[in-house]
């Protein structure tokens, strides 16, 4: 429809381009195997997070019947945080302390919180990802989460970048360029997540 914003509903929603749901297509899937979600987890029988998307906010993707069935970490240094039970420093002001205070007691609310540490402590990469690559840096992270025993069935990563408009490729050579950029760090990441796995 020639539209980000709606392109971007449509395949979150898996929806026909005439269709407007509320719900994304993970969420549902969520929804029909977990019910109760998000309400009703963790449970008893399934204390892991039902999804975990690394990322600054939780994609319209996760969205059910009942609200959000997944987990955000905002950023790679967040999860590390979560995983050593620290948070980011705060600026050196008179209420310094007390922002370390607040970002700490909301990173222990967390319901979720235990299990990523205990999965993240126990796990381990087997293999070297590649530097510089953001979709390695969080695959890496998937990769020990599952090493370490969280049965979490789903994990969303993102690879930012492909809206691009000009200079995809190099005129003379189409094998480099913006886009054949791209797409070497998405083949590196999953190599080398597949390796790990």
């Amino acid at each position: 429809n020639y539209s980000h914003f709606r392109a971007s509903d449509i395949y979150s929603s898996a929806s026909d381009a005439s269709m407007f749901l509320n719900t994304g297509w993970i969420g549902r899937f969520i929804d029909s195997q977990f019910p109760g979600a998000p309400s009703a987890y963790p449970s008893p029988t399934f204390q892991d997070p039902l999804s975990i998307e690394i990322g600054s906010v939780t994609s319209s993707v996760l969205v059910g019947s009942q609200g959000l069935n997944g987990f955000t970490i905002s950023d790679i240094d967040n999860f590390y945080n979560i995983t050593m039970g620290t948070v980011d420093p705060a600026p050196l002001t008179r209420g310094g302390n007390e922002l370390t205070y607040v970002r700490f007691i909301a990173q222990q609310t967390q319901a979720y919180t235990v299990r990523i540490q205990t999965a993240s402590l126990a796990g381990s990469n087997s293999v070297t990802y590649p530097t510089g690559n953001e979709l390695a840096d969080q695959l890496k992270i998937v990769a020990k989460l599952i090493s370490g025993g969280l049965n979490t069935p789903v994990y969303i990563v993102t690879l930012n970048g492909f809206d691009t408009h000009s200079v995809q490729v190099d005129p003379s050579n189409h094998a480099i360029g913006y886009h054949a950029d791209l797409l070497g760090a998405l083949s590196d990441a999953i190599g080398a997540f597949q390796l790990d796995l």
